[in-house]
Parts: C-alpha cells; structure tokens; sequence
C-alpha cells in the first residue's frame, strides 16, 4: 500500500505541531539538580600549598553553586514574565473586548458596542 502525500498545509501544521511540542519555552516538570561536587576537606593541611589548592576547590564549588542559582533565578523571571504577559493579555482582552473593567472582578460583559 503506497503513502498519500502530504499536503504543504499539513506539513507545515505538523512541523509547527512538532516545534510547539518540543521546544525549550515548555515549563520544566520536574527541577534541576545542581551537578557541582563539593571537595572534601582532608584531616590536615601538610604544607600551605595543599591549603592554597582545597580553597581553590571550594572557590569552584561555590562557583558552580552560584551560576547554578544564578541560571534558576533567570529562569523563574523568565517564567514569572511570561505569566504576567498573559495575564496582561486577559485584562486588554477584558476592557477591549468585553468591555470588562479589569479592576472591576465583579462586572458583568457589556452588551452594547
């Protein structure tokens, strides 16, 4: 049995279906883990070299700590932004269309325009 082929309307539908789907603008399910590893501090210092180097270690860590924080704290605004976009969107909606003031929670739609 040979395939129909697609149409330019349907595969466009299906690669905008498909971008939609798995594009990174998605919220993320489940949250991230920082992948930083904490250096171990030995029982003792042998020569201040060694002291020099576990500093340097744990400078990285709370480095790769703080970009880690750094990065869910841009993604939080990033989400709360987006949020507030579409509430804004409803509100214009309301007042454009509706006739609706946002303020108002309890206004009915107006039915002359």
């Amino acid at each position: 049995m040979r395939a129909l082929p697609l149409s330019a309307t349907t595969a466009t539908l299906a690669a905008l279906l498909l971008t939609l789907s798995s594009g990174p603008a998605q919220a993320h399910f489940f949250a991230e883990a920082h992948d930083c590893e904490a250096p171990e501090k030995p029982l003792e210092f042998i020569t201040e070299l060694d002291q020099q180097e576990f500093q340097q270690l744990v400078d990285a860590y709370r480095g790769c700590l703080q970009s880690f924080v750094d990065k869910q704290n841009a993604a939080m605004e990033k989400h709360r932004s987006a949020g507030q976009r579409a509430a804004d969107s409803w509100d214009r909606y309301q007042q454009q269309v509706l006739g609706i003031n946002p303020a108002d929670e309890t206004a009915e739609p107006s039915t002359t325009q």
